[in-house]
C-alpha cells in the first residue's frame, strides 16, 4: 500500500530541480516534462489547473495547499515564489494580497520544518505553555476524556472498546463535550453510532503507538481510509471527528486534530478541510511521526491534559501556537515540506 504525494508537491520540487540547473525563469512546457520524469501519468488535463492555482495573482484551478509558490514574471514564464522556504526569506518574498479571496495573508510565514525542528527542540517548554493557558476549558471536556482513555485501555483492545455499551456510551459524550456535533459538525444518531464503531476495521492499527510506526506513508494512508469510512458525523468534512474518535480508541497512535489549533500550525484555511482532507492526514501524521521519533514522549505524561503521548503532541502544538502568537482563524500561512 503506497500514497503518492499531492501534484503541487510534485510540480514544486520539479520547479526547484529546474531552478538548481539555472533552467529559470521556466516554462509550462519544462515544468510538465520535468514532471512527468516522476509522474509519467501527468495529463494537461490536471497538470494546467494546478499550476494555476500554484501561481499568486492567478485565476481559476482548484484549491491547492501550493497556493502562492509560483510567480508568472512574462507570458508563459514563471519562477518560485520562494526557492528558498524559511522564515525569512518568505517573509521578503510570498507577497500578500489583503483584497483577494484566493490569497491569504503572510502575516507569520515560516516553513513546516522550521515549526516541526522548533517544536522538538523546545518541546516541554511548549507543553508548560498549554498547562498554563488552557483552550479548552468547557465543562466534562477533561474529565469524558479521562474516563473515555481510562476505560480504553481496561478494554485491552480498540475492538474490544467498541463492543462495550458503557465504552460506546463515554465517548459519544466525550465527542459532544470536545465539539463535535456543534455547529457545522453533525453526529449521527445513538443506533447509526454504536453501528458504526462495532464494524470499523482496525485491523493493522491494534497494540501500535506512533514510535512503532516505520512506514508513514503507509499510515498515513491507512488512518485516511478509517477516518473516511468511519461515519460517525453526517457532514463530509470527516478529520476532525475521525481523529478525534480515533484518537480515544488509539490514544497512543492518533493525534487529535482541529480545525483552529491544528490548522494554525500547519496553515490550513478552514476549506482545507473539505477540499483537502487526504493531504491534511498525510502532511500532518508526517510531522507527528517525526516529533515522535525525536522526542522520548514517555517522559512527559502526566496528569490532567497529559493523558497519552499523541495527546501529547497535540499539546505541544496549542502551546507552540500560543507562544508564537499564532492565533486560530489569524491566517498564519506555513509554507510546505522542503523536502
Amino acid at each position: 500500500m503506497t500514497m503518492k504525494p499531492p501534484l503541487w508537491s510534485t510540480l514544486h520540487d520539479s520547479a526547484e530541480t529546474l531552478t538548481r540547473r539555472g533552467e529559470t525563469p521556466f516554462t509550462r512546457l519544462a515544468l510538465l516534462t520535468q514532471a512527468r520524469l516522476n509522474l509519467p501519468e501527468l495529463q494537461r488535463a490536471s497538470f494546467d489547473p494546478t499550476v494555476q492555482s500554484m501561481t499568486v495573482k492567478a485565476h481559476g484551478g482548484p484549491t491547492s495547499l501550493g497556493a502562492g509558490l509560483f510567480r508568472r514574471v512574462d507570458k508563459g514564464l514563471y519562477v518560485l515564489a520562494a526557492a528558498t522556504p524559511t522564515f525569512v526569506t518568505a517573509a521578503r518574498s510570498l507577497p500578500t494580497q489583503p483584497n483577494s479571496s484566493r490569497l491569504p495573508e503572510f502575516r507569520s510565514t515560516a516553513s513546516l520544518d522550521l515549526r516541526v525542528e522548533e517544536l522538538v527542540k523546545s518541546f516541554g517548554r511548549y507543553l508548560d505553555v498549554y498547562d498554563r493557558e488552557l483552550p479548552f476549558k468547557r465543562t466534562g471536556q477533561l474529565e469524558l476524556h479521562l474516563r473515555t482513555i481510562a476505560l480504553r485501555r481496561r478494554m485491552g483492545s480498540a475492538a474490544a472498546a467498541c463492543e462495550n455499551a458503557d465504552f460506546r456510551a463515554e465517548l459519544r459524550a466525550t465527542l459532544g463535550a470536545w465539539g463535535i456535533g456543534r455547529r457545522s459538525s453533525r453526529l449521527v444518531d445513538e443506533l447509526t453510532f454504536d453501528r458504526a464503531l462495532k464494524s470499523a476495521e482496525f485491523r493493522g492499527l491494534e497494540g501500535l503507538s506512533l514510535r512503532d510506526v516505520q512506514e508513514p506513508k503507509e499510515f498515513a494512508t491507512h488512518l485516511w481510509r478509517l477516518i473516511d469510512r468511519l461515519g460517525v458525523v453526517t457532514n463530509q468534512a470527516k478529520v476532525v471527528a475521525g481523529t478525534k474518535t480515533l484518537h480515544h480508541l488509539f490514544p497512543d497512535l492518533v493525534v487529535p486534530i482541529d480545525r483552529a489549533w491544528t490548522g494554525a500550525f500547519f496553515g490550513w484555511p478552514a476549506s482545507y478541510f473539505k477540499s483537502q482532507q487526504e493531504e491534511i492526514v498525510w502532511s500532518a501524521n508526517e510531522a507527528f511521526l517525526e516529533v515522535a521519533r525525536q522526542v522520548t514522549l514517555a517522559h512527559f505524561l502526566g496528569p490532567g491534559w497529559r493523558s497519552s503521548e499523541s495527546k501529547l503532541i497535540d499539546n505541544a502544538i496549542v502551546g507552540y501556537c500560543k507562544a508564537n502568537g499564532i492565533v486560530p482563524g489569524g491566517r498564519h500561512v506555513c509554507l510546505p515540506r522542503s523536502d
